[in-house]
């Protein structure tokens, strides 16, 4: 049987869940399909037009195979309706969502996010399985697209090898926060610098990460600028992989109070440094940290809560506890070899119905 994936990058993978789905492709070949990638970034900067794309999947659709498995990469949604509809009603394709999270949360404007809202309700109402990476996001999709349709959650992996890294130690000098992670509205960057200000203990916060939007960037470098944070925070851009275990094993507390997270799978690498998480109480963060016990949970809208929990990590013994906490629950964590045996579980189970 053939599987057509439509994503927007599979062959050089840069975020975490595209490695995920690279992982999961080699899960799909093992159960025995025939992967062929329409990849978006294969046409340069004519991803960008919605229009222009759908005329391209649209003119691959026409040479694909009929009732083989259409399997959509939920992020690109707006590029490939008219290949989809095609391919479901005419190829009589069975379609499958991979679901990290919707795009609709990471809109600015409420006009936006209305826009976004109804175009991923319309594609996911055409779907037929889904396949995710959280319980959050699998509820997520059950209310956008109105069906009790088959899903399949297959957690992303965190442990890729099994080299050991030096374990973060305590400071007692300085809490040292790190966030890693785009910088954008969704993650939250505005209130985790204010956060700083309110804290009663002394604080240093790293800032790693690649801002897509020039202008939500110099609203950041300003802020910094303004609200006497300058001297205790660094905006450090993306690292690469040395510099990036670096900077995990040289800090105490990671942080990350997103408006939304699908799963966070940066919440994982931290605990492999025993680093205790101050995370946010919405998406599906809850199923990976719990309040207290390897972490702190804080409303991302509530400055004060997230300045008290950096108080709290101040202390040793609350910090070496928590510390433990996630060194063993890293080690429950699946790994790479785990992922693409379960996604060759769910393709083999997909494909035999």
């Amino acid at each position: 049987m053939n599987l057509y994936f439509i994503t927007h990058r599979i062959s050089t993978p840069f975020t975490g869940g595209e490695k995920c789905n690279a992982a999961m492709l080699i899960g799909a070949r093992q159960a025995g399909l025939h992967v062929d990638c329409w990849e978006g970034d294969r046409y340069g900067r004519l991803k960008k037009n919605v229009m222009v794309m759908n005329c391209i999947y649209f003119f691959k659709a026409l040479f694909s195979k009929p009732r083989s498995l259409l399997v959509l990469d939920m992020d690109f949604h707006a590029r490939y309706i008219v290949a989809m509809l095609w391919m479901k009603y005419v190829l009589r394709d069975r379609v499958v969502a991979v679901l990290y999270h919707y795009n609709y949360w990471d809109k600015e404007t409420r006009i936006s996010r209305n826009v976004h809202y109804l175009l991923e309700a319309f594609v996911s109402r055409y779907c037929d399985r889904l396949i995710t990476i959280s319980r959050f996001s699998m509820n997520n999709f059950k209310a956008l697209a109105k069906k009790d349709a088959e899903c399949f959650i297959n957690m992303p992996y965190v442990r890729e090898n099994a080299e050991a890294v030096e374990p973060a130690r305590f400071d007692p000098s300085t809490v040292r926060l790190l966030f890693v992670g785009s910088i954008e509205p969704r993650k939250n960057v505005v209130n985790t610098i204010k956060s700083l200000a309110a804290a009663s203990s002394p604080v240093r916060l790293d800032l790693v990460g690649v801002c897509f939007s020039k202008a939500y960037g110099d609203a950041v470098a300003k802020l910094i600028e303004t609200s006497g944070t300058a001297h205790s925070t660094a905006l450090l851009g993306r690292l690469d992989e040395k510099a990036l275990k670096a900077r995990y094993a040289a800090s105490t507390v990671f942080i990350l109070v997103s408006v939304m997270e699908g799963y966070g799978m940066v919440y994982g690498e931290a605990m492999r440094y025993g680093l205790p998480i101050i995370g946010t109480t919405r998406g599906a963060v809850p199923e990976l940290v719990e309040d207290g016990i390897n972490g702190f949970l804080c409303d991302p809208d509530d400055i004060g809560g997230i300045a008290a929990a950096i108080g709290k990590l101040n202390n040793r013994e609350v910090w070496e506890r928590i510390s433990r906490a996630n060194l063993r629950k890293y080690e429950s964590l699946a790994d790479r070899d785990q992922f693409i045996r379960r996604s060759t579980e769910i393709f083999q189970r997909i494909s035999s119905l």
